[in-house]
């Protein structure tokens, strides 16, 4: 019975159309696939550190602070479009990963979980790093055209109702503020405003406000101390009046 099988499996060979392929075929193909793997990953990796650093320029990085009412805004407002791109690649990146033999054999969850970590801890660091504030800073000087549409329609817009600034007045009824955009805008306190525990407002606070504004008022609903950092590109000189009405 070997025997037969030996024949008709040594006929099947010689009919079929087999093509014999030198070393350097299979070595030219994994390296493609590398260098595949390798430009999904840094595409992936630029992409994710970007959605950290606009998340942070538009101050929906800080908005868990506040709890419930932050944590929705923040989900309304988040780049669901940059985030399903990040998805899609990453499950490519996954696959053509799996084909590998040091990665073959493992669990898909764990070898994706591993993944997951890898990519979002990179993406934090560069993120951490000025690399997207630098780019940003040369778009908004009207250099690097190929990034202005990414940096300036893709990235998370400013969430309705959410307003950081620098105490630059205090009164009775509140406080001023001037916002990252240079204009000033008042902030109106009510007992139903929350306030961090022992957090005395004074002149010079960077802080972040969620509450409705109009003609120029914010009716605080919560305020919380908000990080220099979120302040870097703050305008020292006013901007036009008519900026800051449309802005109001």
């Amino acid at each position: 019975m070997n025997d037969n099988f030996k024949e008709k499996f040594l006929e099947k060979l010689k009919s079929a159309k087999i093509k014999m392929h030198s070393r350097w075929y299979f070595i030219s193909k994994k390296l493609v696939l590398v260098i595949i793997i390798v430009a999904a990953a840094l595409v992936i990796l630029f992409i994710d550190s970007f959605i950290f650093f606009t998340m942070e320029k538009s101050a929906l990085w800080y908005l868990p602070g506040f709890g419930l009412t932050g944590l929705l805004i923040m989900f309304v407002n988040l780049p669901w479009l940059l985030i399903g791109i990040v998805v899609a690649l990453l499950i490519i990146l996954e696959y053509l990963i799996t084909r590998y033999a040091f990665a073959y054999r493992r669990p898909i969850l764990y070898s994706a979980l591993g993944l997951l970590i890898v990519i979002t801890a990179v993406s934090y660091a560069i993120k951490v790093s000025s690399f997207h504030e630098q780019i940003d800073n040369q778009v908004q000087a009207g250099k690097m055209p190929m990034a202005k549409p990414l940096y300036q329609k893709m990235g998370v817009p400013k969430p309705k109702d959410v307003n950081p600034g620098v105490i630059i007045n205090i009164d009775q009824d509140g406080f001023q503020i001037q916002r990252p955009d240079g204009c000033p805008f008042m902030v109106k306190m009510t007992e139903q405003t929350r306030l961090p525990r022992n957090y005395i407002i004074n002149d010079g606070d960077y802080v972040l406000i969620i509450g409705r504004t109009n003609d120029g008022f914010i009716t605080a609903e919560a305020i919380r101390r908000a990080p220099v950092r979120l302040f870097r590109q703050v305008i020292t000189m006013p901007p036009p009046v008519e900026y800051c009405n449309k802005m109001k």
